[in-house]
């Protein structure tokens, strides 16, 4: 008998963090962002600084820069 779950994403345990895509202006920006509040305790900051680095839309491309 086998039975069926639904998939759902892998838990990330809270000490890993979504690394910057390199270039991205959104992503650098969010980085840095997360990088000055952390030191001030805004855990709330920082998460939502993850969720838009790990979140917002980055445009495939075919390796060589140009958009696929």
């Amino acid at each position: 008998m086998s039975s069926s779950k639904a998939s759902s994403p892998p838990a990330l345990h809270s000490n890993l963090e979504p690394v910057p895509v390199s270039g991205c202006l959104i992503c650098g920006a969010a980085a840095r962002h997360r990088e000055a509040i952390r030191p001030l305790g805004n855990t709330v900051g920082v998460h939502n600084m993850n969720g838009i680095i790990r979140q917002h839309p980055h445009r495939v491309t075919d390796g060589e820069g140009v958009a696929a």
